[in-house]
């Protein structure tokens, strides 16, 4: 990713995984669905407030844009860039990215509201 960036899509899971920088700590992946069905993970880890705040309120099923923003010079020399990204809610939420993504193969039918007016029969 380079600095302007921005992913959008359907948080669909989050997961506590193994940090590859750190033995003996862990970060938080979540994962977000495309619109063209793609899937994409973020990865939070303690300390990156904005990521893991800014998903942290969300709903899975909600969707949402994550932004990289910027990034600032390390505190230490030797030490990465550190990543600013933030989080905010795309407006609405889409259940069937939800639904495919917990139940993958499994075609799961949407609720169908009767219309009075419809012509065909439900």
């Amino acid at each position: 990713m380079k600095v302007g960036d921005l992913i959008e899509g359907t948080y669909v899971d989050r997961q506590e995984v193994p940090n590859t920088l750190k033995d003996d700590a862990t970060q938080i992946r979540y994962t977000l669905i495309k619109e063209d069905g793609s899937q994409t993970d973020v990865y939070g880890r303690q300390g990156n407030p904005a990521v893991l705040s800014g998903l942290e309120v969300r709903k899975l099923g909600d969707k949402v844009g994550v932004r990289f923003d910027k990034e600032l010079e390390p505190a230490k020399a030797g030490f990465n860039k550190t990543k600013v990204i933030n989080v905010y809610w795309a407006g609405g939420r889409n259940e069937e990215a939800l639904r495919s993504f917990q139940n993958p193969g499994v075609v799961i039918p949407l609720p169908v509201e009767e219309d009075e007016d419809s012509p065909f029969e439900g």
